[in-house]
């Protein structure tokens, strides 16, 4: 990618709400997400949110361009999320 939007992606992709020992180690919010919510229950949430956007039929225009997309990374995250947590290893092809 051309060197300008490199630096503008570099520049928002800054965690605004990690503490200073959770950006050192991303471990622990992986961890704690972990934790907190079932894996099967974390991907249904993603879904949802894709149906909702979908079918959304409110006055705000919505992009729909890249929401499966965006959907799918959100999806791939949260397994490899998951693997880290139970320290299991993941062939993507």
């Amino acid at each position: 990618i051309p060197k300008e939007v490199a630096k503008i992606i570099d520049n928002m992709n800054v965690p605004i709400f990690l503490s200073k020992t959770e950006n050192d180690n991303p471990l622990i919010v992986i961890k704690s997400f972990c934790k907190t919510f079932n894996v099967n229950y974390a991907k249904a949430e993603i879904l949802d949110m894709l149906e909702a956007l979908i079918t959304y039929d409110g006055y705000r225009k919505i992009y729909y361009g890249s929401l499966v997309s965006f959907y799918q990374h959100l999806h791939c995250l949260i397994s490899i999320a998951y693997s880290i947590y139970n320290k299991k290893r993941l062939d993507y092809k």
